[in-house]
């Protein structure tokens, strides 16, 4: 499959002066397996994800998205 964001915000709280990590602490190892069976029961599935940035240990954003699994590749547009 194919996961693409649907949509998603995005709240910068500080620069990022230096390269920056994306930290998820909001989805327990089962949400990807309900994801898998979703999947493969329906040919797409969706979860919704939130992210904290970090540069040099300090939060620099906060991203909150929806994410689509197709089993479609997506087209560029041209």
């Amino acid at each position: 499959g194919t996961l693409v964001i649907k949509e998603g915000t995005m709240k910068f709280i500080r620069p990022a002066l230096s390269d920056f990590e994306a930290v998820n602490r909001s989805l327990p190892p089962e949400i990807w397996s309900d994801l898998k069976n979703e999947f493969i029961e329906k040919g797409r599935a969706k979860i919704r994800i939130k992210t904290e940035l970090y540069s040099k240990g300090n939060l620099v954003a906060l991203h909150e998205g929806t994410y689509v699994m197709l089993s479609q590749p997506v087209r560029e547009h041209r």
